[in-house]
Formats: C-alpha cells, sequence, structure tokens
C-alpha cells in the first residue's frame, strides 16, 4: 500500500507539474488569466475610498505599487470632490494613482494592466483603495470588467442615492437621456453589462448581474428606434442579444443546433432563448420596415431569431426576402431558418438564395 501510495503521488506530482507547463506555455501563446468582475456590492465592500469628482489634471509619476507594464504608465489625477460616497473625509480634493496608456506609447499587447483615463473637466465615480498620501486603484491586474471601479458621470449633480448600486443606476439613466450619442452608447453598454445573469445564454458571458435584465431591457428598449446610427445599433444588440444571429462567431453554434451536426462543435446551450427580441419583436419590426440604414435594419432583423412569431412569417418575411439593400435581404435568409422545415420545397428556396448575385446574401 505504501509503494502504490508513492506512485499515485509522484503520478500526480508529474501531472500537475505537466498541466503547470502547459498552462504558462498557453498563457504566454494565447493570453491571460483574467478574474470575474466584481459585484458593486463587493466593490462598495473591498473599497476604502469612494467618491464622485471632476478630473483637474494628470501627470506621469514613479511609484513602487506600479510594476513596469510595455505600453503603459503609472499617473496621478487630480480631482476636485462634488461627493464623497465611502470613506474618510479627504477634504475638497484628491490624488488617485492608477495606470493609463502612455501617451503615443506603444507597447507589446502581452498583458494588459486595469488601467483608466481620465479628461480634464469630465466627471467620475471613483472607487479606490487608501494610500499615506493619495488614493489608488484597487487592482493591479483587470477583470473581465475592463473598467472595474470608475464610471463616467454625465454632470456634476451632487449624489443623492444611498448604496453604490442605485447610484451607478442613477447616473446610467441620466447617461441615456444625454443629447450627447457618445453618452447614449456608453449608458447602454454599461447597463448591458452589468445586468449578465448566471443563467444568461452565452457560453462567454462576463458581466455583472447588478441590474435586473427586465429592466435594461425595459429602459433600452425606447432607444432602438433613434435616428443616430450607433445609438440604434448598441441598443438592438443589448434587446437581441439571446439571438445567435448577431454576430457571425456564433455561426457555428446555430448550424449545430438548426441544422447537421458537426462532431467537435458546440451548439447553443440547451433552453436558449431571446427574451428580448420575443418581447420587443413588433418595435424590430418596425425598424426592419424604416428608412433606417440598411445595416441597422439588418440588425433588427438579425435580432428577431428564435422568436419565431407568425406574424414575423407571413406578414414580413417576404418584403425582407426581397429587399434590394443586400444587408436586409442577407439577414432575412438567417431568419427564414428560424421557419424551415425538411422538405423540397425549403430546399429549393434556400437553393435560390445560395444563387443570389451577392455574396453576402450567398454566405447566408
Amino acid at each position: 500500500m505504501k509503494v502504490r501510495s508513492e506512485k499515485l503521488t509522484h503520478a500526480a506530482s508529474r501531472w500537475l507539474s505537466i498541466m503547470a507547463c502547459y498552462l504558462a506555455i498557453s498563457s504566454a501563446a494565447f493570453g491571460y488569466f483574467v478574474g470575474p468582475a466584481l459585484s458593486l456590492d463587493k466593490l462598495a465592500e473591498e473599497s476604502d475610498f469612494i467618491f464622485k469628482g471632476e478630473a483637474i489634471s494628470s501627470k506621469t509619476i514613479e511609484d513602487e505599487w506600479f510594476r513596469p507594464v510595455s505600453g503603459y504608465e503609472a499617473r496621478q489625477t487630480h480631482f476636485r470632490i462634488i461627493s464623497q460616497i465611502k470613506g474618510e473625509s479627504a477634504g475638497g480634493e484628491v490624488d488617485f494613482l492608477h495606470y493609463d496608456e502612455k501617451e503615443n506609447g506603444y507597447g507589446v499587447d502581452m498583458y494588459t494592466p486595469q488601467y483608466y483615463h481620465f479628461e480634464p473637466g469630465c466627471t467620475y465615480i471613483v472607487a479606490a483603495l487608501k494610500t499615506e498620501t493619495a488614493v489608488r486603484q484597487m487592482l493591479a491586474s483587470h477583470t473581465s470588467k475592463m473598467d472595474l471601479g470608475v464610471l463616467r458621470c454625465r454632470d456634476q449633480r451632487p449624489i443623492i442615492a444611498k448604496t453604490l448600486s442605485e447610484i451607478y443606476w442613477s447616473e446610467l439613466i441620466s447617461l441615456r437621456d444625454s443629447p450627447v450619442p457618445n453618452d447614449v452608447v456608453y449608458a447602454i453598454q454599461q447597463m448591458d453589462g452589468m445586468s449578465k445573469s448566471p443563467g444568461s445564454n452565452s457560453y462567454y458571458d462576463d458581466g455583472t448581474d447588478d441590474f435586473q435584465r427586465i429592466d435594461v431591457l425595459a429602459v433600452v428598449r425606447e432607444l432602438i428606434t433613434r435616428p443616430e446610427t450607433e445609438i440604434a445599433q448598441a441598443a438592438i444588440r443589448v434587446i437581441g442579444e439571446g439571438s445567435p444571429f448577431l454576430s457571425d462567431s456564433l455561426s457555428h453554434q446555430w448550424l449545430n443546433t438548426v441544422g447537421v451536426e458537426v462532431p467537435g462543435l458546440s451548439p447553443l446551450l440547451p433552453g436558449t432563448r431571446n427574451v428580448g427580441g420575443a418581447l420587443a419583436w413588433r418595435d424590430l419590426v418596425a425598424v426592419a420596415n424604416s428608412k433606417a440604414a440598411p445595416e441597422t435594419r439588418a440588425l433588427a432583423i438579425r435580432a428577431m431569431a428564435l422568436v419565431k412569431a407568425t406574424d414575423i412569417r407571413h406578414k414580413f418575411m417576404r418584403s425582407w426576402l426581397e429587399a434590394p439593400k443586400i444587408p436586409v435581404r442577407a439577414a432575412a435568409v438567417l431568419l427564414l431558418s428560424d421557419f424551415a422545415h425538411p422538405c423540397d420545397s425549403t430546399t429549393e428556396q434556400f437553393a435560390r438564395f445560395a444563387n443570389d448575385r451577392a455574396p453576402e446574401v450567398r454566405k447566408c
């Protein structure tokens, strides 16, 4: 028994060594491990100091906590505090130490630290740890949420809400209602990344579940009809997140689910649903039939995958399949697969699209 135990111990040790080497090689060759993002509750718990402030100025510094990273540098940004959310009073001003990209610098993209860039005159919420003379970013390495610990704000309104979750939501709603398109897109992306439930459809979700997805869908839904292309498309991507047609990178999952199974390629997760598309498909139809840019109309059609509403098939599909705009026609071919049945007429219909004059349509 002793000899066998020693052999097992040796085997286990050897296996661990092999795995360690493999992981080291794979990390160097393909990337590096990234930890999960902290929830807002966890962020509030682990930080020493949280404030809303206006960025005044920034300068490069030397600080031993910030180890050298190619393409990045340690910086000190001076803030005027508008509202102090957590921590002992620092007066009306505070210095925040953080990584930032080097100006006109070029690095080897082997590793990206947690870094932030602040524009003078702009307002942010910042979560930090205290040092003897300033406050510092909480983590040296980034998590799956690249900007964890900092939120851009629309204006300099003082904080009224109590919890960090309530504060973030209030600021994001304000950004959503901003007249500046970049503010609106930023709000949409932040809401999307902070409403990822553990049971979400994607294999690769990397956000948090700070907000209820249904609440995010409700406040983003009205934005899909905005005339600004960047806003409408960002909103459509959130509404139709459950659609496998939004990204060609998911095509192998879609094909393995509705088409011929290919060994080695994964299908969609069992029970995959397009919740936002099911809730807002009539709004998406309105966009698809509107005078919006062809790419926006096509994205709205792609966002309706898995909905399978009969009105989509009988009232709208034909006009989309015959649309003169190539992106619209191509998207309709994808969506048609939701209603396809294994018969000769289906084969003939798809064969016709396979001979379409546009390569984008033939690809779909």
